[in-house]
């Protein structure tokens, strides 16, 4: 008996596994995106990436068909499939393997992102300081909750705001917060390549306005992803993985 359902499940891996299936999905998720880009045009760019990239399916007439996630993960599990059944293993073929192994752990990433990712944003003027995030949106569900509370307060204690000379476009801008936490207190530095990252949220600088006061008001983006370390895992890997591969072959020619 368990050696009849080990059977099968080899058997339902190589199927799965099959080269043509990552062949025939490639162009269906090229007419996805370009179906998904051509409607934020008509849509809206949050709505239709909420529609064709950032759910499972979508409706076409009375017809559901897959939409990105779907796709993400069905090519993650033809990928771990085709890695685990049909892969040769042999010391020769150790970097490839590593390398495969790679693009796996980033696809699982990338999965892993778009169904936990939550983000939203929090305006602070100079001095103010808060814990409430607005429009915190989380976006498998396309769902809008106001006024969430962070486990942590962020206090702007000075905006820098640089615009192009002669307008009022925003050139740089930089935000110096303090994050208090119960007993911790921490000064840091929030600009548009240096985000902030403390308990699980990462806090980047992601806008300048002016109120109606005439004051400039700090706009910092709020994001919960619990795959940011899959890409540096992923990257590390492939890095050995080709260097592993070509060290193999050269001292084997």
């Amino acid at each position: 008996m368990r050696d009849r359902f080990l059977s099968q499940v080899k058997q339902s891996g190589r199927r799965l596994g099959r080269p043509d299936l990552l062949f025939w999905t490639l162009p269906y998720l090229m007419i996805l995106i370009t179906v998904g880009t051509v409607a934020q045009k008509y849509m809206g760019l949050h709505d239709a990436q909420m529609m064709y990239f950032s759910s499972f399916y979508f409706w076409l007439g009375p017809l559901p068909l897959p939409a990105g996630y779907s796709v993400l993960a069905f090519m993650t599990l033809n990928l771990a499939c085709k890695f685990i059944f049909l892969s040769e293993w042999t010391i020769s073929k150790a970097g490839i393997h590593i390398i495969h192994l790679s693009v796996l752990i980033l696809l699982a990433g990338g999965l892993l992102t778009a169904v936990t990712m939550r983000e939203g944003f929090i305006p602070l003027k100079q001095g103010q300081s808060t814990n409430r995030i607005m429009a915190f949106m989380n976006a498998p569900q396309a769902s809008s909750e106001a006024m969430k509370n962070l486990p942590f307060s962020i206090t702007l204690n000075h905006f820098r705001r640089e615009v192009y000379p002669a307008t009022d476009m925003p050139k740089d801008y930089e935000s110096r917060v303090t994050i208090r936490d119960g007993d911790i207190v921490w000064p840091a530095v929030i600009s548009m390549n240096e985000p902030l990252r403390y308990g699980g949220y990462t806090v980047y600088q992601s806008a300048t306005m002016i109120d109606a006061d005439g004051e400039p008001v700090s706009v910092l983006s709020i994001v919960t992803n619990k795959g940011w370390v899959f890409p540096y895992i992923s990257g590390i890997l492939l890095a050995f993985g080709l260097v592993y591969h070509t060290i193999w072959r050269v001292r084997h020619r």
